[in-house]
């Protein structure tokens, strides 16, 4: 038995029966608006954006990371990026926009209790024949209430384009994360790119640096035997000189590389990357026609999916603020149990008189209500 199911029958018990079978018969109206509601989201012509990746990324010890290739760089990226977490928690607060648009739908309750104790002292005179009296009297009076009231919504056409309008919020934000995780995934791929990139250069400069030091060894042993002048000693010395400085320049672009990689994983990146084997095949995308590349993006690019999703907010919108102006009918029930008791004093007569108070208020009506004026906010 669910909660709700559990609370509807704990209230049916502790209200008298002919009051429950009123209010279950109020919450019994609020199921055809609960379920038109999950038929609406059910059957909304609305495509589902491409899954790029699970949204719920796995940690470091579950991803194969031990070799350092890309995809393992990249499920470090989707679990430790502070984008895709601001991503992932806007995603949660715009799902709620679906909740909190059917809430105006479904019943709400409400319970009251008070109490109160009020203290009077009265003073006058009383005619008796001719005689006046004196009348002095005190008195306390002590109350405690308690009030359930349910109400319906009945009848109410913007609240559900609200609830249309919320819908189509929260699925605009599933695509909104998506864009998130193609986001992460440029920035990583141009991340991991990059420090390969420094390293081939890197590479590249040693084996240039090497070669110049070889050159050089051998022009100073012809210098030495008087072979070549010293002019050519000079241009060798400065060209390995050249090439040392290239080294100390490539190696700081590799930190700087590997630093921006770690920005978006986390935590560094130890050993080497993968990087792309001799034999690696590069074809030509498929189909060779752009036409079909670009029916492709239109039916299937996240940003204009995004946009469209935009649009069909923004009339819902607009739907909801013009039938604003219709009326709405409401159903509500309340019952009131209130006990009181009075205690009055006259100091003349020395008499006490209690008085005790108990009533019981049960309340059953059905509101229409029409915005006439509303100092311009509709």
């Amino acid at each position: 038995m669910s909660s709700f199911s559990f609370s509807l029958l704990l209230l049916f018990r502790m209200l008298r029966p002919q009051l429950g079978w009123r209010v279950l018969a109020i919450v019994i109206a609020a199921f055809p608006a609960l379920a038109a509601a999950q038929n609406a989201a059910d059957e909304a012509p609305l495509q589902e954006p491409p899954i790029i990746l699970d949204e719920r990324p796995k940690t470091a010890a579950d991803s194969v990371i031990d070799d350092n290739n890309l995809a393992g760089i990249y499920q470090l990226a989707v679990a430790n990026d502070l984008t895709v977490a601001q991503a992932r928690a806007q995603l949660r607060v715009d799902n709620q926009q679906r909740w909190i648009a059917l809430a105006g739908l479904l019943p709400s309750s409400d319970l009251q209790y008070s109490t109160s104790e009020n203290d009077s002292d009265s003073s006058g005179v009383t005619l008796t024949g001719a005689v006046p009296q004196p009348n002095n009297t005190k008195t306390i009076r002590k109350t405690d209430a308690f009030t359930l009231s349910l109400s319906q919504q009945v009848l109410n056409v913007s609240a559900w384009f609200d609830l249309f309008q919320g819908l189509v919020q929260s699925r605009q934000a599933e695509v909104q994360f998506q864009i998130a995780l193609q986001d992460l995934l440029q920035r990583t791929v141009d991340a991991y790119v990059a420090v390969i990139r420094a390293r081939a250069n890197l590479q590249a400069s040693i084996a240039q640096g090497e070669a110049w030091e070889r050159q050089l060894e051998q022009i100073n042993e012809r210098f030495d035997v008087g072979l070549v002048p010293i002019t050519d000693v000079l241009d060798a010395q400065a060209s390995y000189d050249l090439s040392a400085a290239q080294i100390i320049s490539d190696e700081g672009a590799l930190e700087t590389a590997r630093e921006q990689l770690t920005v978006i994983t986390g935590q560094p990146v130890a050993g080497s990357l993968w990087g792309l084997s001799e034999d690696f095949p590069v074809r030509i995308p498929e189909p060779q026609d752009g036409n079909q590349w670009v029916n492709f993006a239109e039916a299937n690019n996240l940003e204009i999916r995004l946009a469209d999703y935009g649009v069909r907010v923004a009339r819902l919108g607009a739907r909801s603020a013009t039938f604003a102006r219709l009326p709405t009918i409401s159903l509500s029930f309340s019952v009131s149990d209130s006990e009181s008791d009075s205690d009055q004093t006259n100091f003349q007569t020395g008499l006490r008189r209690t008085t005790p108070n108990d009533s019981e208020t049960d309340n059953l009506s059905l509101t229409a209500s029409v915005p006439v004026f509303t100092g311009g906010s509709i």
